[in-house]
């Protein structure tokens, strides 16, 4: 069985269709990743949705996906490609975590946009911002208006 690395877009609920969010993240998800030279296959990508009390999760799980040294910064920009086309397509999206197998495990009792707090995020390893939403982490990269930021002290990569 593949080890699953969790893109997850979040979004307080009720603020856009959910059905036309998936749509378009499984959208962008296929047109950037179909194109670029790593071995990402989105046929066997999962898309799901989580709904909670005030709290919308979009997660796309990506089977096999391996960092090394040698490719991170790469494959992080063009992970940052695709939450900023996510975040510009639908500007509901607040910001969006990467992980592996464990944001399931870390956002069970939230419930509310609100109760994701900074000792939380610190969590996560990688975390997608806008510009200017992200002051407290080391960013590493950027594409268009998103940044992605990466805590190295949460979860080995790799």
């Amino acid at each position: 069985m593949p080890e699953f690395f969790e893109l997850t877009f979040f979004e307080k609920k009720g603020e856009t269709n959910p059905l036309l969010i998936i749509k378009n993240i499984s959208q962008i998800f296929d047109d950037v990743f179909d194109t670029n030279i790593y071995d990402i296959n989105s046929e066997k990508t999962v898309f799901e949705f989580f709904e909670k009390e005030k709290l919308n999760e979009y997660m796309v799980s990506i089977p096999d996906l391996v960092f090394n040294e040698s490719n991170i910064k790469c494959i992080l920009y063009e992970l940052t490609r695709c939450v900023d086309k996510c975040l510009y397509t639908t500007k509901s999206l607040i910001f969006a975590s990467g992980i592996y197998e464990l944001t399931n495990y870390y956002m069970n009792d939230i419930k509310d946009i609100k109760d994701i707090d900074n000792e939380l995020l610190q969590k996560f390893p990688v975390l997608f911002f806008r510009k200017g939403e992200c002051e407290q982490f080391s960013q590493c990269c950027y594409c268009g208006n998103a940044v992605c930021c990466l805590n190295t002290k949460a979860q080995c990569l790799y």
